[in-house]
């Protein structure tokens, strides 16, 4: 495990969301030191903890644990998106197109 690469993903999103140490230890129950020592890559985070902070972080658990993760399958390459995303953007993409047509 990147223990160092979690952290330091974690420090990005909570300081995207502008959450000091201290608020987020205290959303999660934890105390704000221990926030400090994850953000370094010093302590580990239990399973529980790691949902905890994506769920309060707004990011997947597989992003924290990004450069942990062996990518050897080709599978997700092929198909990055499953039938409700490509759905999705699409009625998305048909939105934002009417938007810029009606800017015009």
């Amino acid at each position: 495990m990147d223990y160092v690469d979690i952290g330091r993903r974690i420090r990005i999103q909570r300081r995207q969301l502008n959450l000091t140490q201290g608020e987020l230890a205290k959303l999660i129950g934890v105390s704000p030191s221990f926030i400090g020592h994850l953000e370094r890559g010093t302590r580990q985070a239990s399973l529980e903890t790691l949902v905890a902070l994506a769920n309060i972080l707004d990011v997947s658990v597989d992003y924290l644990l990004a450069a942990s993760l062996k990518r050897t399958t080709l599978s997700n390459l092929e198909k990055p998106f499953n039938e409700r995303q490509l759905d999705t953007m699409q009625e998305m993409l048909a939105l934002l197109d009417a938007y810029v047509r009606t800017q015009r």
